[in-house]
């Protein structure tokens, strides 16, 4: 959702600010998340845009918890093959500097990445 939501937004944001946001996706599951199939997804429409894949890591303490078949049967989605990823959802946003400066939560609306997101890009200009 993130994704989507960011890529939608600076489809509309002017391409003085757009061009210069690059975001990069982070799997947490890199058996699914495949640099074939991460190229379909909405973040491809943009230039802004990169995926990394690889092995299963411990990040920010929490690893990602890979679903049973018991939570598939439960929540009706069992399909044979397939499995749930439970994650957290968040977006690290960075400065032109470098410097990490928010944590986004999952549940960001596109009003607040279009707000937030030209201000990020142009945050040297601010003086902080």
């Amino acid at each position: 959702m993130h994704v989507a939501n960011i890529a939608a937004v600076l489809h509309n944001l002017p391409p003085t600010v757009s061009q210069r946001v690059r975001m990069v996706f982070v799997t947490t599951d890199p058996e699914r998340d495949t640099p074939r199939c991460c190229a379909g997804s909405s973040t491809s429409s943009t230039r802004a845009s990169s995926a990394s894949t690889g092995t299963p890591t411990r990040s920010w303490r929490r690893r990602p918890r890979r679903g049973s078949r018991r939570d598939e049967e439960v929540l009706g989605q069992h399909k044979p093959g397939e499995y749930l990823i439970g994650h957290a959802a968040f977006v690290f946003a960075y400065t032109p500097d470098g410097m990490g400066r928010f944590l986004y939560p999952f549940g960001i609306r596109q009003a607040d990445w279009a707000h937030d997101i030209p201000r990020l890009v142009d945050w040297e200009k601010r003086g902080s």
